[in-house]
Parts: C-alpha cells; sequence; structure tokens
C-alpha cells in the first residue's frame, strides 16, 4: 500500500505488543465474575506493564528497520517477522486504500496527502 501511493511517504508497521495488564480482564463483564480473579493472576505473571508495551512500540517505530519495507511486522520480543503476502497485493491494497480513505473521512477531517511528511499506520 505505502508503494501504491508514495506521494504519500507512508509505512505500514504490524506490533504485537504481548500481552499488555490493562486491567480489562478485572473490570470487563466479558468474563464471570468468579473467572476474574483467576484470570487477574494469571495476566500479572505473563503481562507486561502498559509503559513497557510503550517502550516497545516506540523502539519499534524509532528504528531505522521499518524504513527499508513499505510494510513491516514486528512482535513483542522485537523481532522483525515476514509480511503477509497480502500486504503487496494490487487488488487487495486498492480495497483497503480505499476503506481506510472512507473510515479517516467519517472520523474526522484528514490532511491532504501534500501536506504528509511522514506518516506510521500501526496496525
Amino acid at each position: 500500500m505505502a508503494s501504491h501511493h508514495p506521494e504519500a511517504n507512508v509505512s505500514f508497521i504490524g506490533t504485537f505488543p504481548g500481552i499488555v495488564a490493562t486491567g480489562l480482564v478485572e473490570t470487563s463483564k466479558t468474563f464471570p465474575e468468579w473467572l476474574r480473579p483467576f484470570l487477574g493472576n494469571a495476566e500479572k505473571l505473563i503481562a507486561i506493564s502498559p509503559e513497557k508495551s510503550g517502550v516497545l512500540h516506540t523502539t519499534i517505530l524509532s528504528s531505522p528497520n521499518p524504513a527499508q519495507r513499505p510494510v513491516t511486522y514486528f512482535n513483542s520480543n522485537l523481532e522483525g517477522r515476514l509480511t503477509n503476502g497480502l500486504a503487496y497485493d494490487a487488488d487487495f491494497v486498492q480495497w483497503l486504500w480505499s476503506f481506510l480513505e472512507d473510515t479517516v473521512a467519517r472520523h474526522g477531517a484528514a490532511a491532504e496527502l501534500g501536506d504528509m511528511t511522514h506518516n506510521t499506520l500501526v496496525v
């Protein structure tokens, strides 16, 4: 998609932040009340803090690696991974670009492409 609109100077970076301790398990109505303490304790064993997740994302976004390819994916260990082939499928790229433009148009004023210097979409 980034190569589809080179004038926009856009990079697409997919990240998986890991399991982030947000307190959602304890407050969400998604899980039965009796199960929440168990899930909350399990979350504390394996989850990272929101601050650590923020550091991971900042490290990825500020590294030189994402600029080397128009589409990049990193996991929570900061390991680069192969990008899904759909990222380079011209028909899918066109559909996704249209979808994103329509979504942005519905949810706020979008900047003109000429006004953009470098933009990153974190998915």
